[in-house]
């Protein structure tokens, strides 16, 4: 590998990681928001045992 070839090389590994990490990132947030909103519609329902319920 040449000289010159490695900078340009880290700075794409490290935007593919970030590409990565924030795809992580995002797919924990929907499933929090999703988690979230089955809570909420059953407190909506009026039942009192929500935290249970998955």
């Amino acid at each position: 590998m040449a000289g010159g070839e490695e900078g340009p090389r880290r700075r794409a590994l490290f935007a593919l990681l970030l590409i990565l990490a924030l795809l992580a990132g995002g797919f924990l947030l929907v499933r929090a928001l999703i988690a979230e909103s089955a809570r909420e519609d059953c407190l909506a329902s009026g039942r009192h045992d929500c935290a249970a319920n998955p």
